[in-house]
C-alpha cells in the first residue's frame, strides 16, 4: 500500500484545495487489493456489487481476530495470564472447526467444558452455566 502521489497533495495526504488532491487509478486500485486480500486470507468470498458488501471488511477482520485468539488460547501461549476463556459456541459451530488434537471450547447447546481428542469432541467432565 502506499499514500496518496496524487497532484496537489502535502505530503501526501489529501487536501480540499483549492486545488483539491487528485485521486488517481492507481491508489484506488492499491486501496481496493488491499482490503480484497484481506477479505480473501479470512476465507471470505469477495461481493458483487449486486450483493451487499457493506461491513464484509469488518467480518474478515473479526474472523482473522477470532482465529488467532483460539490459536493463542489453545496454545496456552501467554504463560501471565491467570486464566484461560474457553471459546463458547453451538454444537454446530463446534462441529465446523478444523479437527484438531487438544482443543477445548464450552459447548453451549449442553452446558459442557468440550476437548478433540483422538477424532472426537468428548465432554471434559465440567458443566457451566
Amino acid at each position: 500500500m502506499h499514500r496518496t502521489e496524487g497532484a496537489n497533495n502535502i505530503s501526501n495526504l489529501f487536501t480540499d484545495g483549492p486545488p483539491a488532491t487528485t485521486v488517481n487509478d492507481d491508489w484506488l486500485n492499491a486501496i481496493q487489493e488491499e482490503i480484497a486480500y484481506v477479505i480473501e486470507q479470512a476465507g471470505l468470498t469477495l461481493k458483487t456489487k449486486d450483493t451487499e458488501t457493506l461491513h464484509q471488511l469488518k467480518e474478515a477482520l473479526d474472523a482473522i481476530i477470532a482465529l488467532l485468539v483460539d490459536q493463542d488460547v489453545s496454545s496456552n501461549a501467554s504463560p501471565t495470564h491467570e486464566s484461560v476463556i474457553f471459546t463458547p459456541m453451538t454444537t454446530v459451530e463446534r462441529n465446523a472447526l478444523p479437527a484438531t488434537n487438544g482443543r477445548v471450547i464450552c459447548n453451549t447447546d449442553v452446558d459442557q467444558f468440550q476437548g478433540y481428542v483422538n477424532g472426537v469432541w468428548v465432554n471434559l467432565n465440567g458443566a457451566f452455566g
